[in-house]
């Protein structure tokens, strides 16, 4: 298992993923309520990557990390398409 720590834009009016500070950034479209804008955070990863991963550490924070089951740099490739 792997580990990368993302940070979440919610309610942004877009999805897009890219690197800000080094850290990567996703921004969705979802309001950050009952769990909405992390199922569409995961939701988006496995779009781009083909699987789904976990939220490890941070459910209810913006800063998140999470586990995923292929390489670092493979992963971050995948979501950057």
């Amino acid at each position: 298992m792997n580990f990368l720590k993302i940070k979440v834009l919610p309610n942004s009016g877009e999805r897009k993923a890219f690197f800000r500070n080094g850290v990567l950034t996703i921004k969705v479209c979802s309001k950050a309520l009952d769990g909405k804008a992390n199922a569409e955070v995961l939701d988006f990863l496995e779009e781009k990557t083909g699987c789904r991963p976990v939220i490890s550490r941070g459910v209810k924070s913006r800063v998140k990390t999470i586990a995923f089951g292929k390489d670092d740099k493979e992963f971050a490739q995948l979501i950057l398409r």
